[in-house]
């Protein structure tokens, strides 16, 4: 018995009818009913599906659960529970133009006032105290170092990594994290749940570096592990328990070296969870616009706010709005190069973006993918001749819409999501007043399932169709066209 078949049948129960009636009602054969309540068959689509929920007289919240039943039955419950999970992580995607620095309370130093080598610590609010008063003593020293062997479930600690100024005195930051190694979509949500809490931090400090190992995250922590949270400093050692209940905290040299030498053996086996790249604007133009395979890549799946502009931009248009007070005539060159080969090869791209980025560029000319830096924004006509060359490329079949449902997956402006191949996920980051991030997923998991999201994406029900995408540009298109500021 399937998902799908339960829901299904607790439905025809619960309303008191026959298959036979539903069957007359909405035109659904009787035999298919039947066999969709057994869990011998699947409907071919969700119009099905909303027939036989109209038959039923279902409410919204009902139709939308047999939806999501026939969801999760459709493509397994592996699939289902990862998609959404990386659909939510995109949606609630950190933004820093809006988001306000976490401020948490100031802690007296005294705190750390200790004549033993060793304090014992109970309750929750005394561990966050001491956590929070002994990384804020090493960031405010010259090159200090905080080493971290602790999970993302303690909050509080994660919250202290990005209200605290590390930058100014370059303290590095280290995190040893284990990743769930077990397979399933609950170990990939669990890892999932990692990064999403790990990219506030990595946007506010540029010294944190966290690294993974694979263990079983079940039989590492849990309510009889011994203290298995460790916090390393120049002066102290905290460890924790699993449910940050109690702490031990040492101000002892031996103990100090001690854990020293446990971390560095941990980092030695650990890898890098992500590549973050924050480049300046020498930096950015040197890397972006350098030779890069990826362009040469068979199939591209890419997800932005906007149609990726670069695809569809002249080069009289490029030309005129390069910014050539910052770049130099030999890099406007390679920049034009480089926009050539992207209109050469987009048809080998699957792009997925919104309406709302779309009249976004229409209303401010801003491309959000480029940094401002690098260009002027585009003229009303010259918005309007790129979104008649994208409108022409659909109708002649050269490009392939897959314009986002906005209610079913919100896209953050400032970000784009690169897939080149199954082996490589690049997250890019834009923000007109702190420069661009690049994020380059290194952990596997994390890779498979946002690459697996982008591949199923421009099929599923969280995208347009064809028809209705073509119906959207063609009613943008008629609606600039007819606005004399953009003829002029």
């Amino acid at each position: 018995m399937t998902i799908f078949a339960d829901t299904l049948r607790k439905y025809l129960e619960s309303k008191n009818t026959t298959i036979y009636n539903i069957a007359k009602t909405s035109g659904v054969d009787r035999t298919l009913i039947q066999h969709m309540k057994t869990g011998k068959r699947l409907p071919a689509n969700v119009s099905v599906i909303h027939a036989i929920a109209k038959a039923l007289m279902l409410n919204l919240s009902e139709t939308e659960e047999l939806i999501r039943a026939y969801d999760i039955t459709h493509m397994g419950e592996d699939n289902y529970f990862r998609r959404e999970h990386v659909s939510k992580i995109i949606s609630s995607f950190y933004d820093m133009n809006t988001a306000s620095k976490l401020v948490l309370p100031k802690v007296s130093q005294d705190t750390l006032e200790m004549n033993e080598a060793l304090k014992e610590i109970v309750g929750h609010s005394n561990i966050n105290r001491i956590v929070k008063a002994i990384i804020e003593t090493e960031a405010n020293k010259k090159g200090g170092h905080v080493k971290i062997m602790v999970q993302p479930e303690y909050t509080y600690l994660y919250d202290c990594l990005t209200s605290i100024d590390f930058n100014s005195n370059n303290t590095n930051v280290e995190a040893i994290i284990v990743f769930d190694k077990n397979e399933g979509h609950k170990s990939t949500i669990y890892n999932l749940n990692i990064l999403e809490k790990l990219v506030p931090i990595l946007f506010q400090c540029d010294v944190f570096h966290p690294y993974y190992i694979y263990e079983n995250v079940d039989s590492l922590f849990n309510k009889n592990s011994f203290l298995p949270y460790k916090i390393i400093t120049s002066d102290f050692v905290i460890a924790i328990s699993y449910d940050q209940s109690k702490a031990v905290l040492y101000r002892d040299a031996s103990m100090i070296s001690l854990l020293n030498e446990t971390f560095q053996k941990q980092l030695n086996i650990a890898t890098p969870i992500c590549h973050t790249f924050h480049p300046t604007p020498a930096e950015y133009l040197a890397s972006t616009f350098a030779p890069n395979e990826d362009l040469d890549a068979d199939t591209i799946y890419e997800l932005f706010y906007q149609p990726c502009f670069p695809s569809f931009c002249p080069d009289d248009i490029l030309l005129d709005r390069l910014n050539t007070d910052i770049i130099p005539p030999e890099m406007q060159n390679v920049i034009v190069d480089y926009f050539a080969k992207i209109r050469a090869q987009y048809q080998n791209k699957h792009i997925s973006f919104t309406l709302e980025g779309l009249n976004y560029f229409m209303e401010t000319g801003r491309v959000t993918e480029i940094p401002d830096f690098m260009y002027s924004y585009l003229t009303p006509p010259q918005r309007l001749t790129m979104l008649k060359a994208i409108v022409a490329s659909v109708d002649d079949g050269s490009f392939t819409p897959h314009i986002i449902r906005s209610e079913r997956l919100t896209v953050p402006s400032p970000i784009c999501i690169c897939a080149p191949n199954e082996h490589k996920v690049i997250i890019y980051y834009f923000s007109p007043d702190k420069g661009q991030y690049i994020f380059s997923l290194q952990e596997l998991s994390l890779v498979q399932a946002f690459y697996d999201f982008l591949t199923y994406l421009h099929e599923s029900p969280l995208v347009y169709s064809l028809d209705e995408s073509k119906a959207m540009l063609h009613n943008v298109l008629e609606k600039y066209q007819q606005l004399s500021n953009f003829q002029s």
